[in-house]
């Protein structure tokens, strides 16, 4: 004989149905959403990569210093003048590029890194690889990095901005100026700060102002006189007419790159 349920029974048996139906409609109200009040939350879009440019001074030469994603730097070299690109090394560490040098003739890169294990080290490498030809003990952070004083001296464990073809303006570290010859107009960089603990830069041509725009991580002039700079993870080259008319030479997208697998 078949068992009678009672009352209290078919009201939650209708309660759980009339609920499991309204979630699959979409109208589901009476659970609390997880979320809070707003909803769900938009996936945040990681930022883009930060490029840095070390141009060579007598030859056609660009070392990109790419970091993306966070732990992780590539290692490359734009010849401007063929826009030919080599890729290298990937460094699962910290390289410190506004502490790096290349050489006149592009053919060596000194740097500044940290392993993994906080280990600090001034390398010589032949870039696009970080393999090192040679390694001298590095003066921690504040004071490591080297650079090339002219074609034939390497000076360790220091850096100099205006050893890199900035001029300081004015009497503070604060701001500084690139002018290749007297038909180039000047190029100003000037610090905006610190975010992420990454000191930022503000460039602009005195001639065309708005032509780089805020968000760019570096900028500056090759030995062709050619104006390069980097912008949410692609690298941007002006000849010198094309600045007036404000369309780049090239454009290299650099930001979809990603480390080998493990």
């Amino acid at each position: 004989m078949a068992r009678s349920l009672g009352p209290q029974f078919r009201l939650t048996a209708r309660l759980w149905v009339s609920r499991g139906l309204a979630r699959l409609a979409g109208t589901a109200t009476a659970f609390p959403n997880p979320l809070g009040s707003q909803g769900s939350r938009p996936i945040k879009k990681p930022p883009p990569a930060r490029l840095h440019l070390l141009p060579a001074k007598e030859a056609p030469y660009t070392i990109i210093l790419r970091r993306k994603p966070t732990n992780w730097f590539h290692v490359m070299r734009w010849n401007t003048q063929t826009d030919h690109m080599e890729h290298g090394s990937w460094y699962a560490g910290t390289l410190y590029p506004k502490r790096a040098d290349v050489s006149f003739d592009g053919d060596w890169l000194v740097f500044l890194a940290m392993d993994p294990g906080s280990n600090t080290f001034n390398r010589m490498a032949r870039p696009p690889l970080l393999t090192p030809i040679v390694e001298v003990p590095a003066d921690g952070t504040y004071r490591g990095g080297d650079y090339w004083e002219s074609a034939s001296q390497l000076h360790l464990n220091g850096w100099l901005t205006y050893a890199k073809g900035w001029r300081r303006v004015g009497d503070t570290d604060a701001a500084w100026c690139q002018q290749p010859t007297a038909t180039h107009p000047s190029l100003h960089m000037r610090e905006a700060g610190y975010k992420n603990g990454t000191l930022h830069f503000k460039f602009w041509l005195d001639a065309y102002p708005a032509l780089i725009p805020d968000t760019a991580d570096w900028a500056c002039w090759d030995c062709l006189g050619q104006l390069l700079f980097t912008n949410k993870g692609s690298v941007y080259k002006f000849a010198l007419d094309d600045l007036a008319r404000g369309l780049p030479t090239t454009v290299v997208d650099l930001e979809h790159l990603a480390p080998p697998p493990a």
